[in-house]
């Protein structure tokens, strides 16, 4: 069982050796690159199809006779159904915090947790050690977390100054340790805690379970201002990537230099889902193209919302995987409603203790604020708790089979959400890949 506390110094017993990352040898990816326009829209076409055809089958018309081959022809039906579903993938989450944070990474923890999914939780410089030691022993008293071993905490933390570029090296370095953490996981998601999801994990793993593997979803654009461009052209020096306490702010060097010329420069939201492929390509790969954009992004101004962009859509191996959204609520509205009708998967830019976090457990996640998100791998029916509680507890003393998702109408507005997108593209995925968006 792998302990929640990973790699505290002197606070806790030092963590069995971690798994190998995926060999070299198996970065091996297939010749052609899949129609992804096709792939995307016929599966998601299915998704409804299956969706409503698990639904009606749960319950008998009461027109048919209750005979016994009647009940066993349903049955057989039922579980014809289920093997026919694809297997849902895994996610690998890294969830990022700050001093006084503690609570909150907790809280978006409960609402993102699935057994199939494997968690890092990071709280930077500015938190002392006791709060990671806090953060690591609320983890260890969650029953499930510690059965199911599949939530680590990061002991030896590092600065993540989203200014410069020492958050894009939480990012990588994340991602790294899930790689060796876990072989088995699908894609890769970073949040941070004011993002919050408004789907249910079993509701985005079905949706994800009929979509290509390969898709990276990645919001992205190569258009910047003239003000970006001036930035661009600064060399920007992060104290956070060679002092080992909080450093000062970034600050500029006196020269500035040429835009590069050997790839082209994108930008978008931070936020991003990318394919284990993709991730091992970025940290392990022996193509030089994501080393040399490292190296000139580690002199950018916010270079975690342009580095894997800009990777992605200048490789030729995964420039036509990209769906161009992040699955995120890009509305800065507050209305729950504009929340929900969304279809999104996740919506950034909420602040502590907001009450609207409040009414999306209840309403659109099905769970009590701060309880572990029910799902279909849960056997024991939830608990009635007060909701007043402000501890986190484990509705779930019997586990069933992480495979069997129960997917609620969550699914059905995240799948016209990406429905949605495709036609406002005009029916391609491919009509928003990597475009040139400069005039």
């Amino acid at each position: 069982m792998t302990t929640a506390a990973m790699a505290l110094a002197d606070a806790a017993p030092k963590p069995p050796p971690l798994q190998e990352p995926t060999p070299l040898s198996s970065l091996v990816f297939s010749k052609e690159s899949r129609n992804l326009s096709c792939l995307v829209v016929t599966s998601l076409v299915s998704i409804l199809f299956a969706l409503s055809f698990s639904f009606s089958s749960l319950s008998l018309s009461s027109s048919v006779a209750f005979t016994k081959n009647n009940i066993n022809t349903r049955l057989a039906s039922l579980l014809s159904l289920h093997n026919s579903l694809p297997p849902p993938p895994s996610l690998a989450y890294l969830v990022t915090g700050s001093t006084g944070d503690h609570n909150r990474i907790l809280r978006l923890l409960s609402a993102v947790y699935h057994p199939k999914n494997i968690y890092l939780l990071h709280l930077d410089l500015e938190a002392n050690q006791s709060e990671r030691e806090a953060l690591a022993y609320a983890v260890q008293k969650i029953n499930v977390y510690m059965e199911i071993g599949n939530v680590h905490v990061v002991g030896h933390a590092g600065n993540g100054d989203t200014k410069g570029s020492s958050s894009l090296a939480v990012v990588l370095h994340g991602a790294a340790a899930l790689l060796k953490l876990s072989k088995h996981w699908n894609w890769f998601l970073n949040l941070d805690v004011s993002d919050y999801p408004l789907v249910t994990q079993d509701d985005l793993l079905h949706i994800l379970a009929f979509l290509p593997r390969e898709i990276n979803f990645i919001q992205h654009t190569d258009h910047f201002d003239p003000r970006e461009f001036r930035r661009l052209k600064r060399v920007m020096i992060d104290p956070g990537l060679y002092l080992s306490t909080q450093p000062d702010q970034v600050f500029y060097g006196t020269q500035q230099r040429e835009l590069p010329d050997a790839f082209r420069i994108f930008t978008g939201s931070g936020s991003v889902i990318l394919t284990r492929n993709f991730i091992e390509y970025c940290i392990l790969g022996t193509d030089n193209l994501p080393r040399s954009i490292l190296m000139y992004y580690t002199n950018t101004l916010s270079s975690h919302t342009k580095y894997f962009h800009t990777v992605v859509c200048n490789s030729l191996e995964f420039k036509n995987t990209v769906f161009n959204s992040n699955l995120h609520f890009a509305s800065s509205a507050d209305l729950f409603k504009n929340m929900s009708r969304s279809g999104a998967a996740f919506r950034s830019g909420f602040v502590e203790n907001d009450p609207i976090l409040d009414r999306i457990d209840l309403v659109l996640l099905g769970k009590l604020p701060s309880k572990i998100i029910p799902g279909g791998w849960c056997l024991e029916k939830k608990t009635k708790m007060s909701s007043s509680s402000s501890s986190i507890s484990n509705e779930c003393s019997v586990l069933g089979d992480a495979n069997i998702l129960r997917p609620g109408p969550g699914a059905k507005r995240l799948e016209n959400f990406i429905l949605k997108f495709i036609s406002d593209s005009g029916g391609s995925l491919r009509a928003r890949q990597c475009i040139s968006d400069r005039k």
